[in-house]
């Protein structure tokens, strides 16, 4: 039995191949999902919930405490409204001068462990960026109502947006480093051949995600879901 614990966005675009290769290659092997949220999920390896976890990487270096394996590179983007001037005139890509005046939305870390600080380490290489003046949300579906109905701009994940609001759309940030990787982070409950059988499978998944970017992905979709609209 493997107890698989994954953030859903993170983890869809090869938790389907990681089991296939399970199912074909360890056909004895039983697999738990346990789908969870981000501050349950944060702490699963620790409180022995899973044996497997599939994680944004913003643990400091202190709780990197288990092995992993990094299986893609996700990047941070500024959500807007989907007829807004900024998805019109930013759709490739947005400098973060242009977020200097607007209100600004990051995930709470009560709610997202770790995730706003290293937003922030992205967003503070605009001097001009009020950090202080920055809102939380305490979920990605109460960030997306604020964009939609207000002029509040939300970062987020690209993995997000495939599976969200049509009525936002998430713009890259230009001229910085504004990737985070998404890894699986491997528990010592693992061990023998079922500790072999998720290693062969992890590795299978960063052969089938070697080519893949999320965001462009997302983009594609987007483009096609909203190409009426201008």
């Amino acid at each position: 039995m493997v107890r698989l614990g994954y953030l859903h966005n993170a983890a869809r675009p090869f938790i389907l191949q990681f089991t296939s290769y399970l199912k074909e290659h360890y056909p004895e092997i039983e697999i738990e999902f346990k789908g969870m949220p981000y501050k349950m999920l944060y702490t699963a390896l620790d409180d022995n919930r899973a044996d497997l976890n599939i994680m944004l990487n913003v643990y400091s270096p202190h709780q990197q405490r288990y092995e992993l394996a990094t299986m893609y590179r996700d990047q941070f983007c500024v959500v807007v409204r989907a007829n807004s001037r900024l998805a019109r005139d930013c759709a490739d890509g947005i400098e973060l001068s242009r977020l200097v005046s607007l209100d600004l939305l990051l995930p709470s870390e009560k709610d997202f462990p770790g995730l706003q600080e290293r937003m922030r380490k992205v967003l503070e290489t605009e001097p001009s960026l009020l950090m202080e003046r920055a809102r939380s949300f305490r979920d990605v579906d109460s960030m997306y109502i604020q964009v939609e109905t207000s002029n509040s701009v939300g970062i987020s994940t690209s993995a997000n947006w495939a599976y969200g609001s049509s009525k936002v759309v998430y713009l890259p940030i230009k001229g910085v480093d504004a990737g985070i990787d998404v890894n699986a982070y491997i528990g010592r409950s693992l061990s023998g051949r079922t500790l072999t059988a998720c290693k062969e499978a992890l590795a299978s998944c960063q052969a089938y995600l070697e080519d893949f970017s999320v965001l462009e992905n997302a983009r594609v979709q987007w483009r096609a879901r909203v190409s009426a609209l201008y």
